[in-house]
């Protein structure tokens, strides 16, 4: 007898629910170009911001020195090596802004690296499309800058192959004076025949000058047991890097 009242309180309390639940959005918009090369010859380039949505966007443009840790993370610092202008700037619907972006440093015999931060600011009045009932996503974007060193020596490696308690990790090592991209890294066990017990791909992305990138593949238990070798193939920018590795007895759990 009950049911009926009960079930039109929950049907209007999920409609409750729903009318008040917030929507979200981001806004659109490109830079160009997405990546930025300065050297000797050539210090200086313009930047485009495009606004590709129906409203006026705010920003605010700084530069940051870029390093990273070996599980990729990007490790920013505030620098003055490199000149932006604009900083803070508005960017009408549908419309492009010109910032000017130049070194202020010396060029060195290893790459610079560095990273110009667009974060979204807060509309200064509030559109038709900024009600109550909806969230705004503020974005962030970020573009590398690179200065050339006065010689290009690219030299990618594979290196620290090891598998402990059935976690195989590797070392993409980068012993040259300029930034590498790794695409990814395919990693496949095989068996005592040379069948394939496992096969595993991850994505990779910079590894910068004079620095490395440290990846982790956990092995299943029941194909760990199995594996008598790993052949590894990291596709670079400039190359493929292969590798092998012959795990030792009790490497697997």
């Amino acid at each position: 007898m009950n049911r009926l009242p009960r079930l039109s309180f929950l049907v209007v309390s999920l409609g409750l629910a729903i009318c008040q639940a917030k929507l979200s959005w981001a806004s659109s918009y490109k830079v160009t170009p997405v990546q930025i090369f300065l050297s000797r010859a050539n210090s200086r380039v313009l930047l485009t911001l495009k606004n590709e949505s129906g409203e006026t966007l705010r920003f605010q443009a700084t530069v940051s020195s870029w390093d990273q840790d070996p599980q990729g993370e990007m490790k920013l610092q505030p620098t003055d090596d490199i000149v932006l202008f604009p900083t803070v700037l508005a960017v009408g619907a549908g419309e492009e802004r010109k910032l000017r972006v130049a070194s202020v440093t010396r060029f060195d015999s290893s790459e610079k690296t560095y990273r110009i931060l667009f974060d979204e600011l807060p509309p200064i009045e509030k559109s038709e499309s900024s009600q109550a009932s909806h969230v705004r996503i503020l974005t962030r974007m970020s573009i590398p800058v690179f200065l050339e060193p006065t010689r290009v020596l690219p030299d990618t490696r594979v290196e620290e192959l090891a598998l402990q308690g059935g976690t195989f990790s590797l070392s993409v090592r980068n012993a040259g004076n300029v930034h590498a991209i790794v695409r990814e890294v395919r990693v496949k066990g095989l068996g005592a025949a040379g069948e394939a017990v496992f096969a595993r791909t991850v994505p990779g992305w910079y590894v910068l000058g004079g620095g490395s990138r440290v990846f982790r593949i956990e092995i299943p238990r029941e194909d760990c047991g199995r594996v008598k070798r790993i052949a590894v193939e990291a596709q670079t920018d400039r190359k493929t890097l292969v590798e092998s590795f012959d795990p030792a007895p009790g490497a697997c759990p």
